[in-house]
C-alpha cells in the first residue's frame, strides 16, 4: 500500500495506468471506473505476458500477469486515471502489487505509468486461462472499439 499512497501523493495532473489482460477491453473497463479515459495503445519493454495466477473470478483458471523478460514487449492500453479510481482499481487488483514502469506509444512518446504484477505465482509455470477471458483480451487488442492506434502496430507484434 506504500507505493499506492506515494503514487496518489505524487500525482500530477495526469496519471497513467498501463492495462494488459482483460482491462484492455475499453467498454468494460470504462464502465467500471468513472474517471478513466483511454489515451493510447502502447507497450512496456522487457516484460512478457504470462498466465500464472489462479483466479476465482475466472472460475479457477488463469489471469494475466507480466514477468520480467529481456527483449520482450507487452502491449496494452494506457488510460488516464484519477486518485479516486486508482484506489478502487487497486482493491480490484487484489493479489497484484502496484509497480511503476515506462511505457511507449507507436510514435515513441514516453509515459510514466503504473501497472500491476502478481504477488504470488502458482506453483506451476503457467495455468490455462478461460476461453471467455482470452476473448476479452483479444477484443481489447484488436476490436475496433479497443484499437486506439489502428494500423500503427503490425498484428504479428501483438
Amino acid at each position: 500500500m506504500h507505493k499506492l499512497s506515494n503514487l496518489i501523493k505524487e500525482q500530477s495532473d495526469t496519471t497513467y495506468y498501463f492495462a494488459y489482460g482483460s482491462n484492455m477491453y475499453i467498454p468494460g473497463f470504462t464502465k467500471k471506473y468513472q474517471t478513466v479515459k483511454p489515451v493510447v495503445f502502447g507497450y512496456i519493454n522487457n516484460w512478457d505476458i504470462k498466465f500464472d495466477k489462479v483466479s476465482e473470478r475466472w472460475h479457477l483458471k488463469a489471469a494475466a500477469d507480466i514477468m520480467k523478460s529481456p527483449d520482450s514487449k507487452v502491449f496494452g492500453i494506457l488510460y488516464s486515471i484519477d486518485k479516486f479510481d486508482i484506489e478502487f482499481l487497486s482493491k480490484q487488483e487484489s493479489g497484484y502489487k502496484l509497480i511503476n514502469e515506462t511505457a511507449y506509444d507507436a510514435d515513441g512518446k514516453v509515459y510514466k505509468v503504473f501497472t500491476y504484477n502478481v504477488i504470488e505465482k502458482t506453483e506451476f509455470k503457467e495455468v490455462s486461462p478461460e476461453l471467455h477471458y482470452i476473448k476479452t483480451i483479444i477484443e481489447g487488442l484488436l476490436a475496433k472499439k479497443g484499437r486506439l492506434d489502428k494500423g500503427k502496430y503490425p498484428y504479428s507484434q501483438i
